[in-house]
């Protein structure tokens, strides 16, 4: 499972991502299913500019990792 080896390539190059999927509950369910499952509010967050600017950082890491002979920038 790549989204948890070992190696320069392993795992995800996003912060806070738990899964490759989303769940989108009834709003009866979503507070239950945001424990979870990535929901409506994971979106909300990823999507601010607190988040976009460390994830940016975050993923310039991890590409110089794996690319040590390129400008990763």
């Amino acid at each position: 499972d790549f989204s948890q080896g070992t190696g320069a390539m392993a795992g995800r190059w996003l912060p806070e991502l738990k899964s490759f999927g989303a769940y989108f509950p009834s709003s009866t369910r979503k507070a239950e299913a945001a424990k979870k499952y990535q929901t409506e509010d994971f979106f909300n967050q990823v999507e601010s500019k607190e988040y976009v600017e460390d994830a940016l950082l975050f993923y310039l890491e991890k590409a110089k990792a794996a690319f040590p002979e390129k400008e990763c920038s």
